[in-house]
């Protein structure tokens, strides 16, 4: 970076002793964000969304730490260092973005992953204005919602979650009833036998890009261990099919929402797990160690802030082309048919089609095949426009098109489409 060994020295010495705090950096950079206008925070029905998520750095060499966190591959709670993340979603240009408000660190007094989870929770409790609704991931459970007198949220449930009505069918024969009827949303399978599934109190259909969404609602419900009381806390349990989903998504709102509305608000939850993913892997920070106490949780929370910085960056900046197979914008690139455009018939522009203008037979083409595109041109469909041309093997390719593309990408057979 061009500093000097004094300088090096000055920031770290700032990094671990200074007075300065997460927060106030945070403040500062949503100011900016809003200051340029290019970051539009999302709107559903007059509320913003607020996305919260739990991340955490596996710090199992340093000695003493006393947090934790579950990690599902090894099974049981390692040491960790868990921050709790909040943010605001919106979008720059068609990117959508959280922008981060508010990092909450784990209680060192009291690690423990309740205390820690009651800590966040309050913390968004308080933060949340009357025109922003709270979404959160299935590892958030409704009592502790409920208990943290959050007014307005969306949740993920469990497939197997149950509820029950508030209220008791008479019955003049035995006991009376304390509890509801029991309300199983999705159906489900317990030791070879089919628990069915309970239908739904009303159901809701829409359009969106030529795809059907199907809604189906549960009204009015209390948690299954609640017995019938007019003071319970209501919810509604809605299961939103997405067509691009092999199975529903279960969600739970204390307010009612139109089925579009809920699966915009649960769609808005996703970019704040963009910023661990750019703060562990692009800046590095899962790879690095510090042992002061304050230092442990100040460079997560640092690493967080950059993480957001560098993606609003590319999200703002014109984009650069990287890689071998995108040297410049406007170069030919290769892609797998298995990908995005696998269902697309792939074209390519007048230069490819001179490099190797000639076709020939390939005893490889039943092996899996790269696709040569050029992002400029329009994209024919499928066996209408364009001549097939196989080669055999990239000893038969041209050293101008090798020269693009190291050999070791290119294996089996290349289908290339020229006019």
């Amino acid at each position: 970076m061009g500093l000097e060994e004094a300088e090096v020295r000055r920031s770290w010495a700032g990094f671990r002793y200074g007075r300065w705090t997460i927060a106030s950096l945070l403040s500062d950079w949503f100011a900016q964000v809003e200051k340029q206008g290019q970051w539009q925070a999302h709107r559903y029905d007059g509320y913003r969304v607020k996305a919260v998520d739990v991340t955490a750095f596996w710090r199992s060499a340093v000695d003493g730490l006393q947090s934790q966190h579950y990690d599902a591959e090894a099974g049981k709670a390692l040491p960790a260092v868990p921050l709790g993340l909040i943010g605001q979603v919106g979008s720059v240009g068609e990117q959508r973005f959280a922008l981060l408000t508010d990092i909450v660190r784990a209680d060192l007094q009291d690690p423990g992953e309740k205390r820690f989870i009651t800590m966040l929770l309050e913390r968004v409790a308080g933060g949340l204005e009357e025109d922003e609704i709270a979404v959160f991931d299935a590892g958030f459970h409704l009592q502790q919602l409920f208990d943290a007198k959050i007014r307005r949220f969306v949740v993920r449930l469990a497939k197997n979650f149950t509820a029950r009505r508030n209220y008791v069918i008479s019955n003049p024969l035995g006991r009376p009833a304390e509890y509801g009827e029991l309300v199983r949303p999705l159906a489900r399978t317990y030791d070879d036998k089919t628990i069915v599934a309970t239908p739904p109190d009303r159901v809701e259909t829409w359009f969106s890009q030529e795809l059907e969404y199907r809604v189906e609602y549960w009204d009015e419900l209390v948690l299954s261990e609640c017995k019938t009381d007019p003071a319970n806390s209501i919810f509604y349990v809605v299961a939103i099919y997405d067509p691009q989903f092999e199975e529903p998504w279960l969600v739970a709102c204390p307010q009612k929402f139109s089925g579009k509305t809920l699966s915009n608000f649960y769609h808005d939850r996703w970019p704040i797990e963009q910023l661990p993913l750019a703060a562990k892997h692009m800046v590095g920070a899962d790879r690095q160690f510090v042992f002061a106490p304050e230092s442990c949780q100040r460079l997560p929370e640092l690493a967080l802030l950059a993480g957001s910085i560098l993606t609003y960056l590319a999200a703002t900046f014109p984009p650069i082309p990287t890689g071998f197979s995108r040297r410049t914008s406007g170069r030919c690139g290769i892609v797998s048919p298995s990908g995005h455009l696998g269902a697309c018939a792939a074209y390519c522009c007048k230069r490819i089609s001179q490099i190797c203008p000639t076709p020939c037979q390939s005893k490889f083409a039943k092996r899996p095949r790269f696709v040569v595109i050029c992002p400029k041109e329009p994209r024919p469909t499928a066996g209408k426009n364009g001549s097939r041309r196989l080669c055999q093997a990239k000893s038969e390719l041209p050293k101008e098109f090798l020269r693009f593309y190291p050999p070791t990408f290119i294996g089996g057979a290349f289908q290339l489409t020229g006019n």
